[in-house]
């Protein structure tokens, strides 16, 4: 087949799915046939500084383009904003879009303030919902989203907080929600209550985080969160300047789990996870306060080496992760900020994941520091299943100490328990 028009409509139709939604229209100068043929694509995506740099142009074409759509069932409508002059038109958009059974929307704004329609919040076909920029969650008191599987959102106003936490009450299907907060101008608390909940990610942005949005100066505090998510399987909370957490149900099925956080919010989350944690991240715990029933199904251990406490951490999670396959250090820190370490204290037997698991070993950040050097040391003479070692400085160094800092770890290595194992050292 050597022409495209000899292909079937519906191929075709599939064809222009994977275009731009400005190009897929295009099509229609080519020929009568192909006239009518984007009209059944199914996606569509208008970006605003893709399309057309005047106001007239690109809302014209939105208006035209939208409403001369026919498929029967719009499966995705994605709009990127780069000013605020087409923000009056959203409503009527997005409106139309629920008219065609939208089944997922993506907005992502800039730093001007819209609104949307309160018909968005009773759409019975939405499954996938994502609110990026400045959007003003003004949320009637009727909500209903019973399709809603997937939220992705930015809180930005406190008075936000208590419809919120009814709109995700009204979400009986809800098991994916990445929220991200910011500071706001009275102290109140958000509660996340989903029963059906997999997957959250709470991130906390301030001032310094990020420049894509403007703040106000009253904008001081960053709310509590109480959460209760008993069907949890995976959680990521970003929040290591932020708020504290208030978890109110067990997490029995969380498998993997990301916490940067402060050593209260992270006791908070470790005291109601289970052993059916298989992956772990870790930034700030105190060792007293480690459970080690936790740990013993773990494969998978991330710690940060910033915080204070960490060696003593480091020795007892050995000692707990008894199936522990992978572990990777990490500092984000330079060397002007560099915590003083406390004496390595190995353990007083080896562990056994080091005798029979241990795979991997990482550590990003690493300073070549007399007690970092005795705690690598330690590692690799008593893993004896190591097969990676993967070594990334801190910071630029000269080469003189690059290649002293490599020969030390050569030599212990060669030394150590494992014949097999490769030494990667990043520059």
């Amino acid at each position: 087949m050597s022409n495209i028009n000899e292909l079937p409509d519906d191929l075709l139709v599939k064809i222009l799915s994977t275009l731009p939604t400005k190009d897929a229209v295009t099509t229609c100068l080519l020929s009568k046939r192909w006239e009518s043929l984007w009209k059944n694509v199914a996606r569509l995506e208008y970006d605003q500084e893709y399309h057309y740099a005047r106001r007239i142009g690109f809302s014209r074409f939105v208006d035209k383009s939208l409403l001369s759509h026919q498929y029967p069932v719009l499966q995705s409508l994605h709009f990127k904003f780069k000013t605020g002059y087409a923000y009056g038109e959203i409503g009527l958009w997005i409106r139309t879009a629920i008219s065609r059974h939208i089944r997922e929307l993506t907005l992502e704004c800039g730093d001007f303030l819209i609104q949307l329609p309160f018909s968005l919040f009773t759409c019975e076909t939405l499954v996938i919902l994502k609110l990026k920029g400045w959007i003003d969650q003004n949320i009637p008191l009727t909500t209903s989203l019973p399709s809603l599987k997937t939220l992705h959102i930015v809180l930005l106003r406190e008075s936000n907080y208590e419809t919120f936490s009814r709109l995700l009450s009204n979400c009986p299907v809800l098991v994916d929600l990445m929220l991200e907060q910011r500071k706001s101008n009275a102290l109140s608390k958000l509660n996340i209550a989903v029963p059906s909940l997999q997957r959250l990610l709470i991130r906390t942005v301030t001032e310094s985080d990020n420049n894509d949005l403007r703040y106000s100066s009253y904008q001081k505090y960053i709310p509590k969160v109480a959460i209760n998510v008993p069907s949890l399987k995976y959680l990521n909370i970003d929040n290591n300047r932020g708020n504290d957490f208030d978890v109110v149900s067990n997490l029995p099925h969380v498998v993997e789990a990301s916490i940067k956080s402060n050593a209260i919010s992270t006791k908070a989350f470790l005291r109601h996870l289970t052993s059916s944690v298989k992956r772990l991240s870790l930034y700030s715990l105190k060792p007293e306060d480690m459970d080690p029933s936790i740990f013993c199904q773990l494969v998978h251990l991330e710690l940060c080496t910033s915080a204070s406490g960490w060696l003593k951490l480091l020795a007892r999670m050995l000692q707990c992760s008894l199936k522990l396959r992978v572990l990777k250090l990490f500092n984000n820190h330079s060397s002007r900020w560099m915590r003083p370490l406390d004496r390595w204290d190995q353990p007083s037997s080896v562990p056994k994941c080091m005798r029979s698991s241990l795979e991997t070993l990482e550590w990003r950040g690493y300073f070549g520091r007399e007690t970092d050097k005795d705690i690598m040391s330690y590692l690799l003479k008593h893993s004896m299943c190591l097969r990676t070692v993967k070594i990334t400085p801190n910071e630029s160094k000269c080469l003189e100490k690059m290649h002293q800092m490599v020969e030390d770890l050569a030599s212990v290595l060669s030394i150590g328990s494992s014949n097999t194992c490769k030494l990667v050292f990043n520059i």
